[in-house]
């Protein structure tokens, strides 16, 4: 079962390269991420997988039974900017303008959608993921970028 405060740490441990990396500063609004330099809004997603799968899992549903949004749709929604991937186990950063994002998505063939079962202090909630090859949305960034490792540390 996933590890709710694990996972969240795993994000931040993204969030804080990201920082270091490219000079942002964490958010105070909690409907993104990250500030960049620019003063766009940002969304990160660390993966841990990716590297091996060759997918994407891109959020559909936060809550399946309550319909909750996640991902690229409530990045939408809450006018995020940027919406970027960093693929952990190398290095590298994929980012791209949200509504391009949401596009290649929608066009996208789904090779199956995952649903993770959560819990956390008695909650028990469903949330599901498209899970979409690599190639098909790698294509509709804006950048990539490997990170250079002393950012890891």
């Amino acid at each position: 079962m996933p590890d709710w405060e694990s996972d969240l740490g795993r994000g931040g441990k993204g969030e804080r390269v990201l920082m270091k990396a490219f000079n942002m500063t964490k958010s105070n609004d909690l409907r993104w991420d990250l500030n960049t330099r620019f003063n766009k809004k940002l969304e990160l997603k660390t993966d841990f997988l990716a590297h091996k799968t060759g997918n994407f899992a891109i959020e559909q549903f936060s809550d399946k039974d309550k319909k909750s949004i996640g991902g690229i749709d409530r990045a939408v929604r809450d006018k995020v900017d940027i919406f970027a991937f960093l693929v952990w186990e190398e290095r590298k950063a994929y980012f791209w303008k949200v509504k391009e994002l949401k596009e290649a998505v929608d066009k996208a063939k789904v090779e199956f959608i995952s649903e993770t079962r959560n819990e956390k202090d008695g909650r028990v909630w469903v949330t599901t993921n498209y899970i979409i090859k690599r190639q098909e949305l790698q294509g509709s960034c804006f950048k990539m970028q490997i990170i250079e490792p002393k950012y890891f540390k």
